[in-house]
């Protein structure tokens, strides 16, 4: 299920999950994108990092869009990752109707000792709603 407004858009899942994307600032060189994710009574804030060369924000676009046209399902897994190492989307979809989208944050993915942490959080997406959130994140990142 997803929800949009002019500042965000938000992907709920069930358990009271929820990933919130929220309006870029900076340049278009190099933009900062605001999101939350969340899980019942706990709470990570972070920023999505894309720069020019990078191509973060539009590569996140065509993540969503490319899970839209093949709604009825694909092989494997499809993953998206911030141009910082702070935020990775993993999707699978089970052949059945559901898309597992895997959301992981950390304070660098891949990197692991003291003073990191990750948090990782599996909304459950219904295919049909995706065309309406690859357009809405579209709009946001626009």
């Amino acid at each position: 299920m997803e929800n949009e407004t002019d500042d965000f858009v938000e992907i709920r899942g069930a358990y009271d999950s929820v990933l919130r994307i929220g309006s870029p600032s900076g340049t278009r060189e190099y933009r900062r994108i605001p999101f939350e994710l969340a899980l019942h009574d706990l709470t990570a804030r972070g920023v999505i990092e894309s720069t020019d060369w990078g191509g973060a924000a539009p590569r996140l676009v065509s993540f969503l869009e490319e899970m839209a046209r093949d709604w009825r399902g694909w092989p494997g897994e499809r993953t998206w990752r911030d141009d910082g190492p702070q935020v990775r989307l993993t999707a699978t979809h089970d052949g059945k109707g559901i898309i597992a989208l895997e959301v992981e944050t950390s304070t660098t993915i891949g990197v692991e000792g003291p003073g990191t942490w990750t948090l990782r959080v599996v909304l459950a997406l219904e295919p049909g709603s995706l065309d309406d959130l690859a357009r809405s994140v579209a709009r946001l990142l626009a």
